[in-house]
């Protein structure tokens, strides 16, 4: 701020979320496959969607900078992912040791 001035940041309580009885049970009913299934599809929602936000926040990106970010983002800064000259991506730990 510079001005001399106090910010003050008002944080909200944590607020869990709990599965109710209901939806346990249909959970409970699927096979693990099944279950594997919508968490690989829950995860691509997300990569796509983040693919897309990235893509609007800058359209002069390359692909290869988008995936990138993608990765980037998706492992908390902890993967580090380059693509090599004949098109094969390359992932690392940010710390630099290979996946």
């Amino acid at each position: 701020m510079g001005d001399g001035r106090l910010k003050v940041v008002i944080r909200k309580p944590a607020q869990y979320e709990v599965v109710d009885d209901e939806m346990a049970a249909v959970l409970r009913a699927k096979t693990e496959q099944e279950r594997m299934e919508m968490g690989f599809a829950m995860w691509r929602f997300a990569r796509d969607l983040m693919r897309s936000a990235i893509t609007g926040e800058h359209p002069d990106w390359t692909d290869e900078a988008i995936q990138r970010e993608v990765a980037k983002r998706m492992s908390h800064g902890a993967v580090d992912v380059r693509m090599t000259a004949d098109g094969e991506f390359h992932c690392s730990h940010a710390n630099n040791s290979e996946l």
